[in-house]
């Protein structure tokens, strides 16, 4: 194998890596649901009311592995998302609220939960604060709820649309930002090529 075929070798297996997902397995899904609470006219909690569009509507997405998926008979099992990355999950209800993954306290993991290999919602807390005022996202399964950190009321609460269509638009996960190992596999491809240019060049000189 000649030098320039050596560099090109090296350059596209980098590229290559570089546009891979970090895994085969990733996908990414969206969910949806609504919001309960609050209700009546005019009774609107940070862009949120049961009774009219949009400020009923609940929407998000979450990254999975389908190889960590449990299967039939095995109750409820919580899967971590197996990546850090601020869009692995989003939820937003109604108009104001949206929050992601990294919002999450350090240390804490959102995770996709299942009931006997079936979705069956989310795993999520999180806190937000608001004109000076402290607030508690919760998650869990099917059911989210928004309450006061001081007094523990109720601000918001609602539902996420579970099942075996619970999970809409699934589509592979790619993250978009190389690994280490492909930074430096497309470094060495760059520098072999940056060599063999001036090798190139050297040897048109002294002929």
């Amino acid at each position: 194998m000649t030098f320039r075929a050596l560099a090109l070798s090296f350059g596209v297996l980098a590229a290559g890596l570089a546009a891979a997902p970090a895994s085969a397995a990733l996908v990414i899904a969206d969910f949806g649901g609504g919001v309960l609470f609050p209700t009546g006219v005019g009774n609107i909690f940070y862009g949120m009311n049961r009774n009219a569009a949009p400020y009923n509507v609940v929407t998000g997405s979450i990254v999975y592995d389908t190889a960590a998926v449990p299967g039939a008979g095995t109750g409820f099992v919580n899967v971590s998302i197996p990546v850090p990355n601020a869009n692995a999950f989003a939820f937003a209800a109604g108009t104001q609220l949206s929050i992601d993954q990294a919002d999450l306290e350090t240390g804490a993991t959102a995770a996709i939960q299942f009931k006997n290999g079936v979705f069956n919602g989310v795993v999520f807390t999180s806190d937000f604060s608001d004109g000076g005022n402290n607030y508690q996202l919760n998650i869990q399964g099917g059911t989210w709820m928004i309450y006061d950190a001081q007094t523990f009321q109720t601000k918001a609460s609602g539902y996420i649309d579970i099942g075996a269509n619970g999970l809409t638009n699934i589509r592979p996960y790619v993250t978009g930002v190389p690994e280490p190992e492909s930074w430096a596999l497309m470094i060495a491809g760059f520098a072999l090529a940056g060599l063999g240019v001036r090798k190139r060049r050297l040897s048109a000189h002294f002929a």
